[in-house]
């Protein structure tokens, strides 16, 4: 039986998935209903999600895939996301090629009532590599949420290459993913990545397994295993070709090269180890120069030695001293997952430390090519290692960089933990550093070290010894005053995703967060309620449940000198309302939206017939303007979806009452742009076209185009999203506030750019257009690589060049490229 459907939109990516609705009826109990679509051609996986209603009236749907050959999955009623590939699939479904043409999915009906209609909506998304970061949201929600250390070994085989453990009578046989994962769960590791040799078999077995080590991050790896050398390819299920010196693979540059076109992170092995016929291979060398630009990290510690002989720790200093900024990883090499834990080379011996914005693959490798990571040599569970160097204002942290003109004084703090009887070892540019006070006594302490710059490039870490002098803790360096290396590529232009720009600038934002009074260091108050939305919004994009510690923090100790987050400008209160909205959205806290409720009351308090209509700028009653109002049209709108029938109607009645007036009121000038407010007259006063302006009520006409189904509403908000894109942008597309470069304004003109392209956003999910997104995508680019300071913060303007702008300039960075990684979803 084939069913009647209705497509939301034309099938793409994995970021703009195919939506299909249905319906199943009474009458269609006991058969099997088939939901054609079409494949398009260079698929490399096809995911779909599944729901549908009345299942509390007892309705059952069972779900299946077929393929242009037949039966592709079937799950039964168990599964509500299946997902094929050509290396791995969903269990109940086969891995294997993606034909284009037309599949099927196949809904069983093992039960449904006579009279009954369940609604159905099924959300198929295509990918076209496999890079894991670009997978369905569905399939990267990260394992634990928030910014944190996080262990793991990076280097381990399986049955699926050479990995081999005993069998039930004692023989070696190739041993199942299972015992190794097991083994990381067991030493309390939070990820590994399993890299077989040049093989992808493994990854039907991870993606089988993940669900189960919900606890324990499996990423996807190979090691790309060469006559010349090893390579480790983190992050990505799509095959290269590793037949060294063949025609398709001449040589080592090409290799790599082929890597880097996967997007994901790549790293020499064990460099110094031995080649022949004891290990075929395993030693790093290449036949002629080799790009080194390429690469992201070095195997620095293999096996949990520092072995002087074969210890990859002077190979990776020497590409420091050349010019490349490569991170230092270890890894245990593990071909035996039952060798005791307490063996070097068992499962987390080594163990790399990554400092992470989550649990997710995207975000470990993000901060691997950050260089926010130090080796644990020990294998421990708890000891730290965490530097940071500090030059008046700027703080940068491992891996960061640091710009120290001559004559400056860089203090540099190391701070660790678990490591008492050790010594630290300070080491500039691969040479120690004379350092008295080494000795650590302490359990948790920090050594701190004075550095006077001579204006050239440097680079200095801190490594921690035991006693006899054997290393514990290895890591990574802070770069002063660093230029890249002729063939080397700066590290935030190495494929960064949208995702790891916004995990970087989060942790940045993040820093400046005050718990004990609720807002954001550098903001003002109206300004931490915006971060506060930017980070819910964030959370939208990833779909979890992070930033629930900040937000209910926020909550209790931001409204203290405001109680209820009331004062005496209602655009301020409004800022707040959508900032407890947003995280009602994601917490489903009812405290979240009754505070949003008892804000827009005191709001409303603010309307009067003065000008025809609106809310007051302020309880002065001095002046009416534009921002003001748009915030009371979008928080009334935004509650409208969240009220019950009768505060439904109360809240659109406000809305509609405003934009009524809004749009009648003159604000909107002759460009179809909306100036700052009204006259003492009454009439449009002239001031300037601020973006904010033109942002939120972009937000509110399309979150109220869904509350009341007029689609007429987005008209309008079109309108003036274009003009935006006609008037408010340069040559180069990125946008521009009248005044700038040089706006006055305090803290609040560095936030108005980041509200509009958050609107923005809003708008495209409502009303696509691919102007909005190459304004978006354009701007992020912007911002990014334009006016991004090494410790991730940005200039006012987008266009640059770098530079700190405080708080506000930073959660508006955050908002556009949040709002560009939304084009992902």
């Amino acid at each position: 039986m084939r069913a009647g459907t209705e497509q939301d939109h034309s099938p793409g990516s994995a970021a703009n998935p195919l939506v299909l609705h249905g319906e199943i009826q009474g009458s269609q109990n006991h058969s099997y209903v088939e939901v054609p679509f079409r494949v398009p051609a260079m698929t490399s996986r096809v995911t779909l999600t599944f729901s549908y209603t009345e299942k509390e009236q007892r309705t059952t749907l069972d779900l299946g895939l077929e393929d242009t050959a037949g039966l592709r999955c079937w799950s039964g009623g168990n599964k509500r996301t299946l997902t094929v590939s050509l290396s791995d699939a969903t269990p109940s479904c086969l891995p294997g090629p993606i034909p284009a043409g037309t599949w099927n999915v196949l809904i069983g009906v093992p039960n449904i009532r006579p009279g009954v209609k369940a609604l159905y909506t099924l959300s198929i998304a295509f990918d076209s590599n496999g890079l894991v970061a670009d997978e369905p949201l569905e399939l990267r929600v990260p394992l634990r949420k928030g910014p944190a250390w996080y262990r793991g070994d990076l280097h381990m085989h399986t049955g699926h290459s050479d990995g081999q453990c005993p069998s039930q009578t004692g023989k070696l046989i190739p041993c199942p993913v299972f015992f190794t994962a097991d083994a990381a769960a067991k030493r309390g590791l939070d990820f590994i990545a399993i890299t077989d040799h040049n093989a992808t078999s493994q990854y039907d077995s991870m993606r089988e397994l993940q669900p189960y080590f919900d606890k324990l991050l499996l990423i996807s790896g190979r090691e790309i295993t060469t006559f010349y050398g090893h390579l480790n390819l983190l992050g990505t299920t799509e095959f290269v070709d590793f037949r060294l010196g063949s025609k398709s693979v001449p040589d080592v540059d090409t290799l790599l090269r082929n890597m880097d076109k996967t997007g994901a992170l790549t790293s020499i092995n064990h460099p110094r180890d031995d080649s022949g016929e004891r290990c075929m291979g395993c030693g790093w060398t290449p036949l002629k120069p080799v790009d080194m630009s390429l690469l992201s990290a070095v195997e620095a510690v293999n096996s949990g030695s520092e072995d002087p002989e074969h210890s990859g720790i002077p190979f990776w200093e020497e590409q420091l001293n050349r010019g490349y900024r490569l991170t230092a990883i270890g890894g245990s090499d593990n071909h035996r997952p039952m060798l005791p834990l307490d063996q070097l080379g068992s499962i987390g011996s080594p163990t790399t430390v990554v400092y992470a914005a989550d649990l997710s693959t995207s975000a470990i490798l993000a901060g691997i090519k950050a260089g926010h990571v130090f080796i644990d040599l020990t294998g421990s569970k708890n000891r730290m290692l965490d530097v940071t160097a500090t030059l008046e204002t700027k703080t940068a942290h491992m891996g960061d960089k640091l710009r120290a003109p001559k004559d400056g004084t860089v203090h540099f703090d190391a701070h660790m933990a678990g490591v008492a009887t050790g010594k630290v070892i300070w080491i500039e540019d691969a040479k120690p550093i004379a350092y008295a006070d080494s000795a650590v006594s302490d359990d948790d302490q920090t050594k701190h070290l004075t550095w006077t710059s001579d204006g050239k490039r440097h680079w200095i870490r801190a490594d921690v010894v035991g006693p006899e002098g054997q290393l514990w803790l290895l890591g990574n360096p802070v770069y002063l005053n660093w230029e890249e290396a002729t063939q080397s590529r700066p590290v935030a232009a190495t494929k960064t995703t949208d995702a790891e720009r916004v995990q970087l600038a989060t942790q940045a934002l993040l820093a400046l967060y005050k718990p004990e009074k609720g807002v954001f260091d550098t903001m003002g108050w109206w300004n931490s309620a915006n971060a506060i939305t930017t980070l819910a919004d964030e959370s939208s994009v990833g779909q979890s449940s992070e930033f629930a510690a900040t937000f209910a923090n926020t909550f209790k100790q931001a409204q203290l000198p405001h109680p209820n987050f009331l004062n005496k400008f209602y655009d301020d209160e409004g800022w707040w309302a959508l900032a407890w909205l947003g995280a009602y959205e994601k917490q489903g806290n009812e405290a979240y939206l009754h505070m949003a409720q008892t804000i827009f009351d005191d709001m409303a308090g603010g309307w009067d017939d003065t000008c025809g209509g609106g809310i007051w700028w302020n309880k002065d009653r001095n002046y009416k303007n534009a921002i003001a109002n748009e915030l009371f049209l979008s928080v009334a709108a935004r509650l409208a979806l969240h009220s019950s029938k009768s505060g439904r109607q109360q809240y659109l009645k406000w809305a509609n009452r405003e934009w009524t007036w809004f749009a009648a009121s003159g604000m909107i000038n002759d460009h179809g742009l909306i100036n700052d407010g009204l006259s003492q007259s009454c009439k449009n006063n002239g001031a300037v076209t601020w973006s904010y302006n033109q942002g939120v009520i972009l937000g509110g006409l399309a979150d109220l185009s869904v509350a009341t189904h007029d689609k007429n509403l987005l008209q309008p908000a079109n309108k003036i999203a274009i003009a935006v894109t006609e008037q408010l942008v340069d040559s180069d597309g990125i946008l521009r506030e009248p005044c700038e470069p040089a706006c006055s304004g305090g803290g609040d003109v560095p936030q108005f750019k980041g509200i509009f392209a958050r609107n923005l956003a809003r708008l495209q999910r409502s009303s696509p257009d691919p102007r909005y997104a190459k304004l978006l995508r354009t701007n992020a680019e912007a911002v990014w690589n334009r006016a991004r300071t090494d410790d991730n913060h940005f200039s006012v303007n987008w266009f640059g060049p770098p530079q700190d702008g405080k708080g506000g300039a930073l959660g508006s960075a955050l908002d556009v490229l949040v709002g560009a990684e939304s084009l992902d979803r």
